[in-house]
């Protein structure tokens, strides 16, 4: 088992944190080298930008920064940059990231990571202002799949709880050429569970008294009502799905990556519909030393 430190970059654009699954583990044969420093720079550009389920960029293209040190293999650092055209400052979203993983052998891997991240004034600031994020990861490599077991909790006005399920097979071509260029690709389906919040109207019934008029026998009683009140409800559910299908040409130090993805969201729309979309992910990263 490797850490795929490159994969990882423009995989997990498609659930969050840009550097949180940086060193997400993927299942592959070939050893590992476990070099004491290790930095990694790159761009990126996207045809929307989604964070937790969300549009960050308004279902708009963007543009993106990563730098990547990597200790041993294990404790990690990062920081994403993202440019969304026609919003200021220039680099209207970033993510600031740390971690730690470690594998125990060729089954089973785990980490944990710290984020915190900034939006500029020109996003929607209700979510996406200032916040910290923590996560861990467990990592199973059934040979035929991978999976990952990842638990999240946002530090926010209101601390929100995630949990991301995620299942791809890492392969890879055989070397090309003395070089040792080799084409990766890791085709995977995430689903991520989180709260949910929503308002909903409630028809109950009531009951009143009755009437009787002057002196004698008259109509009495209850009389049945109705009315409508508003109630906010929450619970733990699925929340989106999401298809990827990352590729990438490998070189020493060079990896170019390309990632179609198709994204289901299950939760409403202010329309009362349910959003579903492809998009895409490309990027050039280059291992410095």
């Amino acid at each position: 088992m490797k850490n795929t430190l490159i994969m990882g970059l423009l995989i997990m654009l498609l659930h969050g944190s840009q550097m949180a699954h940086a060193l997400q583990t993927n299942p592959d044969t070939s050893a590992t080298h476990k070099q004491a420093h290790t930095f990694y720079t790159g761009a990126g550009y996207g045809s929307n930008l989604i964070y937790y389920g969300t549009s960050v960029s308004g279902n708009q293209p963007y543009y993106s920064a990563e730098l990547l040190y990597s200790w041993k293999g294990g404790i990690w650092a990062g920081a994403g940059l993202f440019h969304l055209p026609g919003n200021q400052p220039f680099f209207s979203f970033i993510d600031l990231s740390a971690g730690y993983n470690y594998v125990f052998n060729k089954v089973f891997d785990a980490g944990f990571s710290i984020s915190q991240y900034f939006g500029g004034q020109s996003l929607d600031t209700t979510f996406y202002s200032s916040y910290t994020f923590l996560s861990a990861n467990l990592g199973i490599d059934w040979v035929l799949a991978y999976t990952s077991v990842s638990p999240g909790w946002m530090l926010a006005e209101e601390n929100s709880f995630y949990l991301l399920l995620d299942n791809s097979h890492f392969f890879r071509t055989p070397v090309l050429g003395e070089k040792g260029n080799y084409f990766s690709f890791n085709p995977g389906i995430s689903l991520m569970f989180g709260s949910y919040a929503w308002l909903t109207q409630i028809r109950r019934q009531g009951s009143g008294g009755g009437g009787g008029g002057g002196q004698g026998p008259g109509p009495g009683g209850t009389k049945a009502y109705y009315y409508t009140t508003t109630e906010l409800r929450e619970d733990f559910r699925l929340l989106d799905l999401q298809l990827g299908f990352p590729m990438a040409f490998n070189t020493k130090r060079l990896s170019l990556e390309f990632e179609p993805a198709y994204f289901f969201n299950f939760i409403e729309d202010e329309n009362g519909g349910k959003n579903g979309q492809f998009y895409f992910t490309a990027g050039i990263f280059l291992k410095i030393n």
